[in-house]
């Protein structure tokens, strides 16, 4: 497995030398700044009780699209805050980026024919899967490691820090990492998996596409009928996003559900180097669907040939648009 997997590392590193430090500084700044805009917005304590009450009677919808709204001692404070905003958001982000990562160094690669020139070298056939989640999972460590010092020095001059009751500055802030940064490694063995699946890198950010979809829709409507904030409802356990929302990171600190990530991060790797070994070189583990013997007139043309390319993302994301 390991045979030739350091030199596709750093051809990976290479390649996208531009787009990991933007992605890495894109996620750490929107976790990082977000507790400072929420206590520059938070004004006096009536303005805070009637935003309080504002989000606190828009319940249902609010913890389907952001989460549940955690009370602390059935205040609002900062860690309260900062989850609506700064949680789901960050989440989904870290999933896009460790997906699109993975399936354009490994379905790709194949589909363009640079993994047959690659293979014919001395490099194993699990070299490009191992180095592609070797670089995501590098890149989710210096993710947490910076959001959690971010976190800690941008709110620690803050005072009361993230609410009272709630966990120290610098607990929350590694909690708050450690979970994102699992929510990461869970995607990155589904963007495994949905690599293997289809024999196209569209079909495969199709298929990881819709899985975020549908996770997130399923943590929402488990966060719509939660009843205790201490207790998982089970449409959540089906979503990693679910997982990391019940460590209330920056209001109650339930650290024992990392362990979720622990058990199941390495299943979902493991699956897919299993589905790996089944399948030959640019084939997927789904059937190809065959299409017509002519091309239409539309096809034929520029647009019509952009546009079959492009279908699939543009229908999925059209789709997720109009459920939100």
């Amino acid at each position: 497995m390991m045979r030739g997997v350091f030199p596709l590392v750093k051809l990976i590193l290479r390649r996208d030398r531009v787009k990991l430090p933007i992605w890495i500084f894109a996620i750490v700044l929107t976790a990082v700044s977000m507790p400072l805009a929420m206590h520059a917005t938070m004004g006096s304590a009536s303005d805070l009780a009637n935003l309080q009450q504002q989000m606190s009677s828009g319940s249902a919808i609010l913890s389907l699209i952001s989460g549940t709204f955690q009370l602390i001692n059935g205040n609002a404070d900062l860690g309260s805050l900062t989850l609506i905003k700064a949680e789901l958001f960050t989440a989904v982000l870290i999933a896009f980026f460790v997906g699109l990562l993975v399936i354009r160094h490994t379905r790709a690669n194949e589909e363009s024919g640079a993994s047959e020139m690659i293979l014919s070298g001395e490099v194993s056939r699990k070299a490009p899967l191992t180095a592609a989640i070797f670089v995501a999972v590098s890149s989710l460590l210096i993710i947490v490691v910076l959001t959690a010092l971010g976190m800690y020095f941008s709110v620690k001059g803050i005072s009361g820090g993230w609410g009272r009751g709630a966990p120290t500055v610098w607990n929350g802030s590694w909690l708050f990492a450690l979970e994102m940064g699992g929510i990461g490694l869970a995607f990155t063995g589904i963007a495994a998996i949905a690599a293997q699946l289809a024999g196209t890198s569209a079909g495969a950010n199709a298929i990881f596409g819709g899985i975020i979809g549908m996770t997130y829709i399923s943590r929402g409507i488990g966060d719509v009928f939660t009843k205790n904030l201490n207790e998982m409802n089970i449409w959540s356990w089906f979503s990693p996003f679910g997982w990391g929302e019940m460590t209330r990171s920056l209001t109650f600190a339930n650290w024992k559900y990392l362990w979720i990530f622990a058990i199941m991060c390495p299943i979902f790797m493991a699956i897919g180097y299993f589905l790996l070994s089944k399948r030959d070189l640019g084939s997927g583990i789904l059937p190809a669907i065959k299409g017509r013997s002519r091309a239409s007139k539309i096809l034929r043309s520029k647009f019509g040939l952009a546009l079959h390319e492009q279908k699939t993302i543009f229908i999925s994301w059209l789709i997720g648009n109009l459920i939100l």
